[in-house]
């Protein structure tokens, strides 16, 4: 069951690797939610021919995935057993290997752009206005996601 986010403890954020911007917003949607003293683990996809800046988040790319599509990396498959009150997805684009890990995580509440038929991995949809914008998706994500209360 969903947790007010005033009360949530375990913050999941997961992502591709893009520039520079988007790793900044990414950067500061972090600052924030541990400025609220949630605890904050993130994951980032790297895709070949992108950068790792800063080195700042656990990853995993395509090397990491065998033939079959079976995921071969430890922090992976730690994150998608972690029972984070959020995880959210900071993705614009659909990315079938995040939504393995949506898929099979044990967050409590999963948060993410609204794409037709992708429902079943979230329990909250974000449509934002510029909907190519991780920028702005990230934003509305944050204002939503603080936003929720839950009554018992």
């Amino acid at each position: 069951m969903t947790t007010d986010f005033v009360k949530s403890q375990k913050i999941g954020i997961i992502f591709s690797a893009g520039g520079m911007q988007k790793h900044n917003a990414v950067k500061s949607l972090i600052r924030k939610l541990k400025e609220q003293g949630k605890e904050v683990s993130a994951l980032s996809y790297l895709a070949p021919g992108q950068q790792n800046h800063e080195f700042l988040f656990d990853i995993f790319g395509p090397n990491d995935i065998s033939f079959w599509g079976i995921n071969q990396n430890a922090e992976v498959e730690k994150f998608a057993d972690e029972p984070f009150d959020y995880l959210l997805d900071l993705d614009v684009s659909s990315n079938p290997i995040i939504e393995n890990i949506l898929a099979r995580s044990k967050a409590k509440c999963r948060v993410g752009i609204y794409k037709e038929g992708k429902g079943p991995f979230f329990e909250l949809m974000i449509s934002p206005k510029n909907s190519e914008s991780s920028e702005e998706l990230i934003r509305d994500i944050y204002h939503y996601t603080k936003s929720i209360i839950v009554n018992d």
